[in-house]
């Protein structure tokens, strides 16, 4: 039988029970389902402290446990690929991505949510560091070689996804790098803002088979992957 969205949750996370009951209030609607653009969303979500982690403000899965094998991986994966340049959007808080060394990249944190872009300008831009107000849907994406974005589409709209992956074909970008959940055997629609799980090997997306994966949980469970695509391989709708 397949895993519901908020099982999958449950099994994911330190505290996923907690985390899954506040996806299924996101679910019910409240004050979200009364806020239609995008940008406003999200900042209503990180302005009200709606992850509720006491760690991260983007929420559970960017404490520092959960994200100690990709802190790990992601640095000898952009080795692999001869990255000089990445892209991380959405970056939330840069709660875990600070503790990699970017000595030998340059890294790019773009966010929609404005508050946090000045905030992580203010205390962590250097000369290898920058942070950007972006819109990943509808702005053009900065020149690097590799995109990652990590745990955000479980939060769009397929048709928002859509265009975020035509976004990505316009760019100049080579790598995606893509949160999925190879055990969903069926994705499901949301309002954006809300949340479950997708298996991105699957309709409405059909990408195809990753260039690698990298095991993206505390445990190194494999029910949730970030895995890699070029931009030539990312089919249209």
């Amino acid at each position: 039988m397949a895993k519901s969205p908020l099982k999958a949750l449950v099994s994911l996370f330190p505290g996923g029970a907690a985390l899954a009951r506040r996806f299924s209030n996101f679910r019910r609607g409240r004050k979200l389902r009364k806020i239609g653009d995008t940008e406003d969303r999200f900042t209503y979500i990180f302005e009200h402290n709606k992850w509720k982690d006491p760690e991260s403000v983007s929420g559970a899965g960017s404490s520092l446990q959960v994200t100690a094998n990709i802190r790990d991986q992601i640095p000898r994966l952009l080795h692999e690929v001869s990255t000089t340049t990445m892209l991380d959007a959405p970056c939330g808080d840069f709660n875990w991505f600070r503790k990699i060394d970017r000595s030998e990249f340059q890294y790019v944190g773009g966010d929609i949510v404005k508050a946090l872009v000045d905030s992580n300008n203010a205390q962590f831009a250097d000369a290898n560091t920058r942070f950007l107000h972006l819109d990943i849907v509808k702005d053009k994406l900065p020149d690097v070689d590799v995109w990652m974005c990590r745990d955000c589409f479980i939060h769009l709209s397929f048709d928002l996804i859509q265009e975020a992956l035509a976004n990505f074909r316009r760019s100049n970008i080579r790598y995606l790098l893509l949160s999925t959940y190879p055990e969903i055997t069926e994705n499901h629609d949301i309002p954006t803002g809300h949340a479950r799980l997708l298996n991105l090997r699957l309709p409405p997306f059909n990408l195809p088979e990753p260039l690698t994966v990298i095991d993206d949980t505390a445990d190194n469970d494999q029910t949730k992957q970030l895995a890699l695509w070029d931009r030539s391989r990312i089919p249209a709708p």
